[in-house]
């Protein structure tokens, strides 16, 4: 009925009690979906990307959105190499697999710009634009 303004934090620090929650999350996800569960090893990479998540080795990344999509690749990963646990060359193959999705995107506009159907302008100033993208605010 009406919008509350809630600010969550993105990441949060990489306690020993955090680590636990981290891998009872992971653990929690594969019991509700019916998914494999990981390995130590497994498990060990997804706590490693929640890190490169949040961008300090010392944090832990709270957009589980994103851990939950390396979670359901990863276990599929594993379930169509007949795996009965998730390790980390799963989590590692879902990892890459979905940064390669999001670099088409790139390499799409990259192709549109080189093509000419994109144009950018790189020289000169323009008044509420940064790097080639205009504000419409």
């Amino acid at each position: 009925m009406f919008k509350v303004m809630v600010d969550f934090e993105v990441v949060m620090p990489r306690t020993e009690d955090n680590l636990k929650n981290y891998v009872a999350f992971v653990g929690s996800v594969c019991r509700r979906e019916g998914l494999p569960h990981f390995d130590k090893s497994g498990l060990a990479e997804i706590i490693e990307y929640g890190s490169r998540l949040a961008g300090n080795q010392n944090k832990l990344s709270t957009q589980f959105n994103e851990v939950v999509e390396v979670i359901f690749e990863s276990a599929a990963w594993a379930q169509a190499a007949g795996a009965e646990m998730i390790s980390a060359e799963y989590v590692r193959q879902a990892i890459n697999e979905k940064a390669y999705r999001s670099r088409r995107v790139e390499e799409r506009m990259q192709e549109l710009i080189l093509r000419g159907k994109i144009l950018v302008d790189t020289e000169g100033s323009v008044i509420g634009q940064v790097n080639g993208w205009q504000s419409w605010i």
